[in-house]
């Protein structure tokens, strides 16, 4: 068979699936920008509709031009971290967004009876007066 040359675009998350499993089969991909898909929407033909059958000849002919780039994708353990460290982004914004309400509740007071990794806690609800 001759050697194939798979082309995407990389819009969202749903390309990086395909892209790890073509990689692992040995396969060839690149990938094309998102804008130039779009601009060159505009010079194939008149309408502004998408199908599938458009999207792939769009995506030929932008590789057919030359204009395509090979994706940068990193080592699983660096995307792992990209991750980990979105997560605590999401985490920090959350907290901080916590603290703002409690500025606004009542003040809450947790009792613990005995020690508390043994005991179940309960939660009282002062308002301030």
């Amino acid at each position: 068979m001759p050697k194939t040359l798979f082309g995407m675009e990389p819009s969202g998350n749903y390309w990086v699936h395909l892209y790890e499993h073509l990689e692992a089969l040995g396969k060839r991909i690149v990938t094309v920008s998102s804008l130039a898909v779009n601009r060159n929407r505009e010079t194939i033909n008149v309408s502004k509709d998408k199908s599938d059958p458009k999207g792939a000849y769009n995506i030929a002919d932008l590789m057919k031009q030359g204009k395509f780039y090979f994706p940068i994708y990193r080592d699983k353990e660096i995307r792992e971290l990209k991750r980990f460290m979105q997560i605590y982004y999401r985490l920090i914004a959350q907290k901080a967004s916590l603290i703002c309400i409690l500025a606004y509740c009542p003040i809450f007071w947790i009792h613990y009876r005995g020690k508390p990794w043994e005991q179940k806690a309960f939660l009282s609800v002062s308002h301030p007066s």
